[in-house]
């Protein structure tokens, strides 16, 4: 697939990945790939190790493997660096070019690599002819040894997995699926992938601040081409490296015979009919990953658990967890939830929702067993002081 004059998409298509590292991938992935014809003609990233053969077949459509003088490692992750090996045992006389970390990364990965190893240094050029490749090192965005790759002739930032999703399609490009489409599936890859690296991603965005970007080309997913596209992915990386809350209420509740989802029902049309935004989900259905992205637009989590064995259970003890080790802040939150006879084992689950980033709003509501109509009305009162009224204060717009 051509991208640009001589620059061509050799990646691969993994159309059955469900799980990348627990992150829920059910429209698959792409592991993306670059090569470019000059002088020195040069592949930007290889792909994870299973794809060998459709990686070797993509680019010998192109040119003979031997014909690389250049093979560029933006990431040592091995669903970037899984062909690297057997690319450079095919290609004797490229260079690989990668940060000083990322030579240190790949050979603790792969022992001996073939060829030469060559380290670039952050703002440092290389010409391969008639273009230049410019090189930044980006770390923490989200490894250490991260890098991406600047081509100005073209206005091309291979940006390694800045700007990625995971996300197959017959596609290649963000306009071509829907950009709405390809930035829902963006925010879900920042929040599991990026989110605890916010500093580092603010520090890479004041590093390619200059470039005058015509097109983004990450390691996976769907390439950006269109100018208001660029625009637009560039504005959500700035909004959510800021780590900024959003307008939407959060509810997310599991429950064992239904008296939580009631309560969870109850507070989700309260806040809807005060004129707020919610979304809701159920923990028996609902892949904390698929959460985790809707805490990027959320201005508040409620939390509804049960209790079973002095614990609230144990899909919430996960979700709240995960979320603490995403580090999100600027979210307030609060808990409900029903119980047999061990309240008291809310408070270990409040405490824990604080320690995640969230600090509570108030006191939260439980009740025993089965909510009655008191119930219900003093849970909506409780809704209304400690979150709707919080969220008018907050000046958070319906």
């Amino acid at each position: 697939m051509t991208i640009a004059e001589d620059v061509y998409a050799v990646g691969v298509k993994d159309w059955n990945l469900r799980s990348f590292h627990g992150y829920s991938t059910p429209f698959g992935t792409t592991y993306n790939a670059y090569l470019i014809l000059d002088q020195k003609n040069t592949l930007i990233d290889t792909v994870k190790g299973p794809f060998f053969d459709t990686l070797l077949h993509n680019i010998e459509r192109i040119l003979p493997c031997e014909k690389i003088g250049y093979i560029i490692s933006n990431h040592a992750e091995m669903d970037h660096s899984g062909c690297l090996v057997e690319i450079a045992r095919r290609a004797p006389g490229a260079t690989i070019i990668c940060s000083t970390r990322g030579r240190d990364a790949l050979l603790s990965q792969f022992g001996q690599i073939p060829g030469n190893i060559k380290v670039v240094e952050s703002g440092e050029t290389l010409s391969i002819g008639k273009k230049t490749l410019q090189f930044f090192h980006t770390p923490m965005v989200h490894w250490p040894e991260s890098m991406v790759t600047w081509m100005p002739e073209d206005g091309i930032l291979f940006s390694n997995d800045a700007f990625g999703q995971h996300y197959a399609s017959p596609e290649t490009f963000a306009d071509e699926v829907g950009c709405d489409i390809a930035i829902h599936e963006a925010r879900k890859y920042y929040a599991n992938i990026v989110n605890p690296y916010n500093r580092s991603v603010v520090r890479a965005l004041e590093l390619l601040s200059g470039l005058n970007m015509a097109m983004i080309a990450p390691s996976h997913g769907l390439i950006w081409r269109k100018k208001e596209d660029v625009a637009r992915i560039l504005s959500c990386y700035g909004r959510w490296s800021g780590n900024k809350p959003g307008k939407t209420v959060l509810i997310a509740y599991n429950t064992m015979w239904g008296s939580t989802r009631i309560m969870a029902k109850e507070c989700y049309n309260a806040i809807v009919d005060a004129g707020f935004r919610a979304e809701m989900f159920d923990l028996d259905v609902s892949d904390i990953s698929d959460i985790a992205a809707a805490v990027v637009d959320s201005a508040c989590l409620l939390l509804g658990a049960s209790i079973m064995h002095a614990a609230v259970l144990p899909a919430m003890t996960t979700l709240v967890g995960y979320l603490g080790s995403l580090k999100f802040s600027g979210r307030f939150s609060w808990t409900f939830g029903s119980y047999g006879w061990a309240e008291n084992s809310f408070r270990a689950f409040e405490e824990a929702v604080g320690k995640a980033g969230f600090p509570l709003a108030g006191q939260g509501f439980y009740t025993r067993y089965v909510p009655d109509r008191n119930a219900i009305n003093s849970l909506l009162l409780t809704v209304n002081k400690f979150v709707i009224n919080r969220l008018k204060e907050s000046h958070f717009e319906p």
